[in-house]
């Protein structure tokens, strides 16, 4: 199960939370994705939120045909089904 302490873990965080930094696409930073394919022709802003070299729990978790975790439903506090918690482990 994921319980991590700090800022991303209060009201309305979780694991999913921002970490990582922000900027916009095109903006001349250093940490922009190096071989990606360019979706914007220039005219629109793109937004980017890179985890790369900082971010929290959330940088972990990803969405695939073969995802790295699980989503499993637990009972700590009461066993009213009502209120579960979720938790998170790990596929391999």
């Amino acid at each position: 199960m994921v319980k991590t302490g700090g800022a991303g873990m209060g009201p309305g965080g979780g694991p999913g939370g921002h970490g990582g930094a922000q900027g916009k696409g095109g903006d001349g930073g250093d940490s922009g994705p190096k071989n990606t394919r360019q979706f914007f022709d220039g005219e629109e802003s793109c937004y980017i939120i890179d985890a790369k070299l900082e971010g929290n729990l959330g940088r972990y978790l990803n969405h695939s045909c073969s995802a790295n975790l699980f989503v499993q439903n637990v009972f700590v506090d009461t066993h009213d089904l009502r209120f579960p918690w979720v938790a998170f482990f790990a596929s391999k």
